[in-house]
């Protein structure tokens, strides 16, 4: 209930309120077409208030009614700061605000986590490399397994398929604990991939659920990071013509020149700059 939370936050004397990161933003979250999702923070909202690398996912402005135009345009130009996470949202916000306010790109707070790279692997292997795999069950997904499993022992968490060795973990620290060790990772998921980044995983992203992929533009969260490092080439999904063949021939290409010294460097940078945003914001 928006008055409800307008009325609470206001009782309260909270000096600010931000929302941000991950796909707070996205439309599908309203339960009505004319409103908007309770992180779009209201403007009768009295404190300082903001976006702190907000998301709304593949939102785009023709996929907003007129009053839900109207209301946002009046909230983002009442807010006291805002900064989108990626590049879709930017393209949103840029229909939203003033010619005049800078709209800001500020990478998601996971990139703050004090994790230390893990170094190059040296030495020879025996046997099989070992495969993290955090994809949604599809006809694609598994027939990619299948077709990668004779030279990769795999592990997943969300994968129930005899191909695979079934691993859990609930915090950060025990996916690092658990996939530190991998030679490879496969993965759907925006945040395993800043931490692939962060601790120098050798990594590609392959999106299988349509619900996460803007296949007219070609764009997803996951495309969007891949992005900002120059790594385009390492985003896949069959909804915008990936095949299995050249998603093989990709983790190929990845495994001979990695690059993650060079990655964990550039998202050390990433975290550093959210916290002096929110050092001179909040």
């Amino acid at each position: 209930d928006v008055h409800e939370l307008v009325e609470y936050v206001n009782r309260n004397d909270f000096d600010v309120v931000f929302t941000g990161s991950d796909v707070c933003l996205n439309l599908s979250r309203c339960k009505q077409g004319e409103e908007l999702p309770i992180y779009w923070l209201h403007e009768d909202i009295e404190a300082r208030k903001g976006f702190l690398a907000a998301s709304a996912d593949v939102a785009r402005i023709s996929d907003m009614s007129s009053t839900q135009i109207e209301k946002a345009r009046n909230i983002m130009n009442s807010l006291d700061f805002f900064s989108a996470r990626d590049h879709m949202t930017h393209e949103l916000f840029s229909h939203l605000v003033e010619p005049s306010r800078d709209i800001q790109r500020l990478p998601d707070p996971v990139f703050t986590l004090p994790l230390k790279p893990r170094g190059v692997k040296s030495g020879i292997r025996h046997g099989k490399l070992k495969c993290g795999v955090n994809m949604s069950t599809s006809s694609f997904s598994l027939e990619l397994l299948r077709k990668i499993s004779p030279r990769f022992d795999l592990f997943s968490f969300n994968l129930n398929n005899s191909s695979v060795i079934p691993v859990t973990y609930y915090s950060h620290h025990e996916w690092v604990d658990t996939f530190s060790n991998m030679d490879f990772l496969i993965t759907g998921s925006f945040h395993e991939s800043i931490l692939a980044l962060k601790i120098g995983i050798p990594f590609i992203c392959v999106d299988t659920s349509a619900k996460r992929i803007d296949s007219g533009n070609v764009a997803s969260k996951t495309r969007s990071l891949l992005k900002d490092f120059d790594l385009e080439v390492r985003h896949f999904s069959e909804f915008i013509g990936s095949s299995v063949d050249e998603i093989e021939t990709a983790i190929d290409s990845v495994l001979s020149s990695p690059q993650t010294e060079d990655l964990s460097e550039r998202a050390q940078i990433y975290g550093e700059a959210y916290k002096t945003y929110v050092r001179e914001n909040i």
